[in-house]
């Protein structure tokens, strides 16, 4: 597996730098309002959201053009936003659970 090679942290933009398959979801638990999470290659697994952001600072999830989400369990959402204030942008998801007919591999809760 790949390691995290940059987190960056700043008081204007927190930012982290997410390459390693096993930290996605520890940077998701760390994020805090206006956190930007930066994505890049593949990542494994079942992730799910752990803070909310805000309207005037949203959480971030961004890719860089080769982000893979991929999911792990049947029956499961690869990314279960479970809180608000989430942008999603530039990220693929592959090989999610099975679902039926217009059910998404990103979970939200409404």
């Amino acid at each position: 597996m790949a390691k995290s090679l940059l987190t960056i942290l700043t008081a204007i933009l927190p930012c982290l730098s997410v390459l390693a398959v096993d930290s996605f979801q520890a940077d998701l638990s760390q994020a805090h309002p206006g956190s930007v999470i930066h994505l890049s290659g593949s990542h494994t697994g079942k992730f799910v959201t752990s803070v909310k952001g805000t309207a005037d600072a949203p959480i971030t999830i961004e890719g860089d053009g080769t982000a893979v989400l991929v999911g792990s369990d049947r029956g499961e959402p690869v990314l279960h936003i479970k809180h608000s204030y989430y942008r999603i942008r530039n990220i693929s998801v592959q090989q999610g659970p099975e679902r039926h007919p217009g059910q998404s591999r990103v979970a939200r809760n409404s």
